[in-house]
């Protein structure tokens, strides 16, 4: 179980969380500007969901030669991109011990938990993850964002991948990249909130404690597996599929 303070702190994230959710969906309702906190402004237009670079976050790209997943497959180069904010505290030992992983949904990435929204309802002075007192991690999982992923070039041919070589390659951007022993919590929403899960089978001495957000540790219901596989089937019997080497200009297109 978390320490006191760690569960405190998580709850205090589950309060905000449904808050800011709630907010940004009036704020878009009622066609009203979100009000900005220096640093939302800093980074990020009025759209409270905007993907757009953030400017006082720090980005940077972690490269592993040679992966292998989970699978077998393997890729010569994969890239990582990730965004840091706040400052690393050390311990009398010189270990990092604020940091914080902070994990994205389904088709997202770190842009979208930097938005205005996450700014002002997380990471601003006093709020629950305050960035002058935590260290922030916010990854791209390999698949999405500016990390690797099949739209880069090799469709189809990109290695098959799943959840458990998403977190495999957080593991290993937090302790290898990032020389990061132990985290102080994992934040994740979705798809991140899955991740968040399997961490905790994975490497349950890693962190102290983890806060899934909209998931829960069962299997995928039957209508969110519906709706994927409708949408594959869809994407499959495009004339132009040809196993996933579509015409460039249709992928460009988003067709």
């Amino acid at each position: 179980m978390a320490p006191p303070r760690v569960r405190n702190i998580l709850f205090g994230l589950a309060v905000v969380l449904v808050g800011a959710t709630g907010f940004a969906a009036l704020a878009v309702a009622q066609g009203s500007p979100l009000p900005h906190t220096a640093q939302a402004q800093d980074g990020t237009g009025a759209s409270p969901w905007d993907r757009q670079e953030n400017a006082v976050v720090k980005q940077a790209d972690a490269w592993f030669e040679n992966y292998k997943f989970r699978d077998g497959e393997s890729i010569p180069r994969l890239r990582i991109h990730y965004a840091t904010l706040g400052t690393q505290h050390r311990n009398d030992q010189g270990d990092i011990d604020n940091a914080v992983l902070v994990l994205h949904w389904t088709g997202a990435d770190g842009r979208a938990l930097l938005s205005p929204t996450y700014m002002k309802a997380l990471f601003d002075r006093a709020q629950p993850l305050d960035a002058h007192s935590y260290y922030l991690i916010f990854p791209d999982s390999v698949g999405h964002g500016q990390s690797s992923r099949p739209s880069d070039g090799l469709r189809a041919g990109f290695p098959n991948y799943g959840y458990g070589d998403i977190v495999d390659l957080q593991h290993k951007l937090v302790t290898e990249t990032l020389g990061i022993k132990h985290l102080h919590a994992i934040i994740g929403m979705s798809m991140g909130g899955m991740n968040a899960w399997q961490w905790t089978e994975a490497y349950p001495d890693a962190m102290d404690g983890v806060m899934p957000v909209v998931s829960l540790p069962i299997k995928v219901s039957g209508r969110n597996m519906l709706w994927r596989r409708m949408v594959i089937n869809d994407i499959r019997a495009d004339p132009d599929w040809n196993s996933g080497h579509q015409a460039a200009e249709r992928l460009a297109a988003g067709l």
